[in-house]
């Protein structure tokens, strides 16, 4: 076991390294001056849209229910209020007015890649679309650069590969590690108690 702990942690590591966060947050940045700060643009148009019916078309979805199933998506699992929760307990308070800047750059980011995928839907079949990452990296690289359809083709299948395998293990197991870790720390804190009352009875 200690083995699969050090591939983790390694793995882990390299991912998350402080590179990473600096990519990210470089490309958020960018994205949201090239897009002349989008998400608050079209922030009043979105709540807007949220009235309005999703239409009659074969597999449309209610603005409100595509809302809902995103918002499932991203809180659902913990991993947000957990990291919330974590970035507090290391950073203090000071670590949410950081998570808002952070958050208001990063919607820059997700705006560009949600348009992205609207524009390299697959749309054969209008009753079942696909789209996602995956689209676009393999239908995408080729029309800004000719050429290099095969590696957007190879990022596709990596990106997909690396999407079974979270959806397999990350989501359901991230949910049992805090439920563990939280029954851990109840176990230390009730253990003095307990043996206190053992001595008194």
């Amino acid at each position: 076991m200690s083995g699969v702990n050090w591939i983790v942690a390694s793995i882990n590591e390299t991912i998350w390294a402080d590179w990473t966060l600096y990519v990210l947050l470089g490309a958020a940045l960018s994205f949201t001056l090239w897009s002349r700060f989008s998400q608050w643009r079209a922030l009043t148009r979105g709540i807007t849209l949220l009235r309005r019916s999703g239409g009659d078309a074969p597999g449309a979805m209610h603005p409100f229910q595509a809302l809902c199933l995103a918002i499932a998506g991203t809180a659902g699992v913990g991993s947000s209020i957990g990291g919330a929760a974590i970035a507090v307990t290391l950073g203090g308070p000071g670590a949410v007015f950081w998570m808002w800047v952070v958050a208001v750059v990063a919607m820059g980011l997700k705006f560009t890649e949600v348009t992205l995928s609207l524009l390299h839907r697959d749309l054969e079949d209008p009753s079942r679309p696909g789209g996602g990452p995956m689209w676009v990296a393999s239908t995408g690289f080729d029309e800004w650069t000719p050429g290099w359809q095969q590696l957007g083709r190879f990022l596709a299948a990596v990106f997909c590969v690396a999407l079974l395998v979270v959806t397999f293990t990350g989501v359901g197991f991230f949910q049992e590690y805090r439920a563990e870790r939280a029954m851990q720390a109840l176990r230390a804190m009730t253990a003095p108690r307990a043996r206190n009352a053992s001595r008194i009875g």
